[in-house]
């Protein structure tokens, strides 16, 4: 934006009272009034401010999130040979680093239990819980965990989370709670595809635009509802604040008139002389 554009963006306060005496909340709220003048005197002199232009740096493009992906070695000596998953190697490695030790290993009903809930948001069954502490052999503990990601009561558990983000609703809340029919196609799309192991970048391109990715698949159609959900929510809130503003100045109207009339000393008003 040029210079000659934000100098006609910034309004003296006399403008920006001006400009509010047209409208009925400047004749019904004067203290409101001066409240939007201040607000809108600040907005514009914020706009009118040179912005900082912010450079990427060679550090900031060393943060490791930005690094290229590359293969890291497990830790190994000592110990850690004798631990077998790569994962549990690298982590007591930074424990070790720090002088600490693991706690202790959890028996298998803590370690069932654990694992039951974490994936699936559900308690253990007596039958699963008898058949793997019955289960003695060395993949045991793999089979539990496999068992538990192919539940289709994982999906529905870890859905939550990126529903929750995706700010998913089956109706719009507030004050106009208006129902969202077909809401769910959206929610069972999430669900299916964490079930399908489906890889992040083909559940993000679907969310944004499935119905042009692959217009035939019905699931790449329910993915999309996470844009139509949220412009049917950005909907209603404009409604709900047109509605909001037509109600308050037709109740701030009837209290003006009605003190106008007020006549007794509980709320005696100053009456224009005639």
């Amino acid at each position: 934006m040029g210079r000659e554009s934000m100098t006609a963006l910034s309004l003296s306060h006399d403008r920006a009272m001006a400009i509010l005496n047209h409208a009925f909340i400047s004749v019904t709220l004067p203290g409101l009034r001066a409240a939007v003048a201040t607000s809108l005197l600040l907005a514009t002199a914020a706009a009118a401010a040179p912005s900082k232009v912010r450079m990427v740096t060679d550090a900031d493009r060393s943060w490791w999130s930005f690094r290229p992906l590359q293969e890291m070695a497990p830790p190994s000596g000592g110990r850690l040979d004798a631990i077998a998953h790569p994962i549990d190697r690298f982590l007591l490695a930074k424990l070790s680093e720090k002088g600490l030790a693991p706690s202790p290993e959890a028996d298998r009903r803590t370690r069932l239990r654990r694992a039951t809930f974490d994936l699936t948001g559900l308690p253990p069954t007596p039958e699963e819980m008898e058949t793997f502490q019955s289960d003695t052999s060395p993949d045991a503990w793999t089979k539990v965990v496999q068992r538990l990601l192919e539940s289709p009561r994982y999906g529905e558990r870890w859905a939550r989370h990126w529903l929750d983000v995706a700010r998913f609703a089956e109706s719009s809340g507030f004050e106009h709670d208006y129902d969202r029919p077909n809401a769910y196609h959206y929610r069972d799309f999430v669900i299916k595809a964490l079930n399908a192991d489906m890889p992040y970048d083909q559940f993000v391109r679907w969310q944004l635009a499935g119905d042009e990715f692959e217009p035939g698949n019905p699931l790449a159609l329910m993915a999309t509802g996470f844009r139509s959900g949220r412009l049917s929510d950005a909907d209603h809130r404009q409604r709900s604040r047109a509605h909001s503003l037509r109600r308050d100045g037709r109740h701030a109207r009837d209290d003006r008139h009605c003190h106008a009339r007020a006549d007794h000393r509980l709320r005696a008003l100053p009456r224009p002389q005639v």
